[in-house]
Protein backbone atom coordinates (compact mmCIF):
# COMPACT_ATOMS: atom_id res chain seq x y z
CA UNK A 1 0.00 0.00 0.00
CA UNK A 2 1.57 3.43 -0.74
CA UNK A 3 1.99 5.79 1.88
CA UNK A 4 0.76 9.60 2.38
CA UNK A 5 3.86 10.68 1.27
CA UNK A 6 4.14 8.75 -1.70
CA UNK A 7 1.13 10.06 -2.76
CA UNK A 8 1.45 13.60 -1.91
CA UNK A 9 4.66 13.76 -4.25
CA UNK A 10 3.36 11.58 -6.83
CA UNK A 11 0.35 14.35 -6.69
CA UNK A 12 2.37 17.41 -6.90
CA UNK A 13 4.50 16.23 -9.53
CA UNK A 14 1.71 16.13 -11.70
CA UNK A 15 0.50 19.34 -10.86
CA UNK A 16 4.01 21.17 -11.49
CA UNK A 17 4.34 19.46 -15.22
CA UNK A 18 4.15 21.98 -17.56
CA UNK A 19 2.01 21.33 -19.71
CA UNK A 20 2.76 24.23 -22.60
CA UNK A 21 4.87 26.96 -23.21
CA UNK A 22 3.65 30.43 -24.36
CA UNK A 23 5.13 31.58 -26.93
CA UNK A 24 5.99 28.53 -27.99
CA UNK A 25 9.09 27.19 -30.45
CA UNK A 26 12.48 26.90 -30.47
CA UNK A 27 12.89 30.98 -31.05
CA UNK A 28 10.84 32.10 -28.05
CA UNK A 29 12.25 34.01 -26.07
CA UNK A 30 11.14 34.21 -21.97
CA UNK A 31 8.69 31.26 -22.37
CA UNK A 32 5.76 31.08 -19.88
CA UNK A 33 5.50 27.81 -18.47
CA UNK A 34 1.72 27.06 -17.98
CA UNK A 35 1.16 23.60 -16.14
CA UNK A 36 -1.93 22.21 -14.40
CA UNK A 37 -1.32 24.24 -10.95
CA UNK A 38 -1.62 27.34 -12.66
CA UNK A 39 -4.95 25.73 -14.61
CA UNK A 40 -6.62 24.67 -11.67
CA UNK A 41 -6.47 28.77 -11.04
CA UNK A 42 -9.13 29.22 -13.49
CA UNK A 43 -11.93 28.31 -11.28
CA UNK A 44 -14.28 30.94 -9.88
CA UNK A 45 -12.81 31.67 -6.30
CA UNK A 46 -9.06 31.70 -6.80
CA UNK A 47 -6.07 33.44 -7.27
CA UNK A 48 -4.31 34.44 -10.47
CA UNK A 49 -0.86 33.59 -10.52
CA UNK A 50 1.96 35.06 -11.90
CA UNK A 51 2.57 32.51 -14.65
CA UNK A 52 -1.36 32.89 -15.83
CA UNK A 53 -0.61 37.13 -15.39
CA UNK A 54 2.84 36.69 -17.35
CA UNK A 55 0.92 34.72 -20.27
CA UNK A 56 -2.12 37.07 -20.22
CA UNK A 57 0.60 39.89 -20.59
CA UNK A 58 2.60 38.12 -23.43
CA UNK A 59 -0.62 36.89 -25.16
CA UNK A 60 -2.02 40.04 -25.32
CA UNK A 61 1.29 41.79 -26.24
CA UNK A 62 1.77 39.38 -29.54
CA UNK A 63 -1.68 39.69 -30.75
CA UNK A 64 -2.31 43.40 -30.35
CA UNK A 65 -1.69 44.18 -34.02
CA UNK A 66 -3.77 41.33 -35.16
CA UNK A 67 -6.77 42.32 -32.53
CA UNK A 68 -6.73 45.91 -33.74
CA UNK A 69 -6.80 45.34 -37.32
CA UNK A 70 -10.11 43.67 -36.36
CA UNK A 71 -11.43 46.67 -34.05
CA UNK A 72 -13.23 49.57 -36.04
CA UNK A 73 -11.98 51.68 -32.65
CA UNK A 74 -8.81 52.04 -33.86
CA UNK A 75 -8.55 54.41 -36.80
CA UNK A 76 -5.65 53.16 -39.66
CA UNK A 77 -2.26 53.53 -39.21
CA UNK A 78 -2.68 53.87 -35.14
CA UNK A 79 -1.43 51.27 -32.55
CA UNK A 80 -3.94 49.99 -29.94
CA UNK A 81 -3.61 51.36 -26.47
CA UNK A 82 -1.61 48.66 -25.04
CA UNK A 83 0.77 48.41 -22.29
CA UNK A 84 2.09 45.89 -20.85
CA UNK A 85 3.87 46.97 -17.50
CA UNK A 86 5.81 44.65 -15.03
CA UNK A 87 3.10 42.13 -12.29
CA UNK A 88 5.46 42.68 -9.92
CA UNK A 89 4.81 44.55 -6.81
CA UNK A 90 7.99 45.56 -4.26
Amino acid sequence: MAEASDITSNLFAISVQVLFRYPEGAAAQDPVPINLGDLRRLRPGQFLNDNLIDFWLKYSVNNRFENAARDPGVPDGEEPGLLPISKHVF
